[in-house]
C-alpha cells in the first residue's frame, strides 16, 4: 500500500514538473507577451520576433502569429506584407473559423484593390461567404459577397459584380 502510493505521489509530482516545463516553453512566453501587448506597433514587433525565434519549430501559435499579423494594423506595413502574412497563416491551417474568415476577406480585398490574383481573391471571398453561411451569420456573408462584388468589378466582369453586389 505505501508503495503504491509513493508511486502514485511520484507519479503525480512528475506529471506537475512536465505541465511547469510547457509553461515556460519560450515560444509560448514569446507569443504571449506578444499578444498581451496593446500597441500594435509593438504587438508586429514582439510577433515577428517571436516568428523569427519560433517559425517552423511546431510552435502551437505560428498560425495565429501569422493571422495577427495580416490582420492588425501597425505603422508601416505594407499591402504586400499583408498578403504574406494572410497567406502563410491560410496555408499553415488550424485557425479558427473566425479568425480564418478575417484573413480570407483581408487578403480577398488587398488582391482586389491591387488589381492582382484577382482569380484567387475570388475564391477567398467564396470560402468566407461559405464560413458565414456555415455560421449562419448574414453580416458575415454579405461582407464578403461585397468582396467578391468588388474583385468582379475590378476583373471588368459588370454583370457578375452586380448580380454579387445584390447578393450582399
Amino acid at each position: 500500500m505505501r508503495k503504491t502510493a509513493l508511486t502514485a505521489s511520484i507519479l503525480i509530482l512528475f506529471i506537475c514538473n512536465l505541465a511547469v516545463i510547457a509553461q515556460d516553453d519560450p515560444c509560448d512566453q514569446a507569443y504571449i507577451k506578444a499578444m498581451t501587448s496593446n500597441d500594435p506597433a509593438q504587438k508586429a514587433k514582439l510577433l515577428k520576433d517571436f516568428l523569427a525565434q519560433c517559425a517552423g519549430k511546431g510552435s502551437k501559435y505560428e498560425h495565429f502569429a501569422y493571422a495577427q499579423l495580416c490582420l492588425t494594423p501597425y505603422s508601416g506595413k505594407t499591402e504586400d506584407e499583408t498578403i504574406q502574412y494572410g497567406e502563410k497563416a491560410l496555408s499553415s491551417g488550424g485557425l479558427d473559423e473566425l479568425t480564418k474568415y478575417q484573413v480570407l476577406v483581408t487578403v480577398a480585398s488587398i488582391y482586389g484593390k491591387k488589381g492582382s490574383n484577382l482569380e484567387k481573391a475570388k475564391n477567398y471571398a467564396l470560402q468566407a461567404a461559405q464560413i458565414g453561411k456555415a455560421q449562419n451569420k448574414n453580416q458575415l456573408i454579405g461582407a464578403a459577397y461585397f468582396v467578391e462584388a468588388q474583385i468582379l468589378s475590378k476583373a471588368k466582369d459588370n454583370n457578375g459584380a452586380v448580380n454579387t453586389y445584390i447578393k450582399s
